[in-house]
């Protein structure tokens, strides 16, 4: 239910909960498990090779084709930083990753561990990835 952000399941299960629990457990089970799924998350496939990737790419940079380098300063180091104004789920303070700002069908659990340089273009590593998709045969 956490994953999905379902917050009916996330409320049922809770509710359920409460003749064996304290409310402090069951919020803190909740925030542990966030802070999990914070840490162990990755960003999917789905969401980098999407047009809102594509569209906050180039509104961030007014790019059509920027760099990771590019990305870095205007998503992390313009005036106003992508996750500044979220409480990140992993120290409760305001200012959250790249991750935690993303919906949630577009974060999950990691399942593979990509590395690139920052000198990198987006187009070329957004084709390169629905290649890779195609040629294992994913759903991305």
């Amino acid at each position: 239910a956490v994953a999905d952000g379902d917050m009916d399941a996330i409320a049922h299960v809770s509710n359920s909960l409460k003749e064996h629990w304290s409310e402090k457990e069951i919020t803190d089970a909740v925030k542990h498990e966030e802070k999990i799924q914070s840490e162990d998350g990755g960003i999917s496939v789905a969401y980098l090779l999407s047009e809102g990737f594509q569209r906050l790419a180039w509104e961030r940079t007014q790019k059509n084709d920027p760099t990771f380098y590019e990305l870095k300063d205007a998503f992390f180091l313009s005036s106003n930083p992508i996750g500044e104004a979220i409480k990140c789920p992993r120290d409760g303070e305001l200012g959250c990753s790249f991750l935690d700002t993303l919906p949630r069908k577009y974060r999950r659990m990691c399942s593979h561990y990509l590395s690139w340089t920052w000198a990198y273009h987006v187009q070329m590593f957004r084709v390169c990835l629905a290649e890779w998709i195609a040629r294992q045969q994913q759903n991305p």
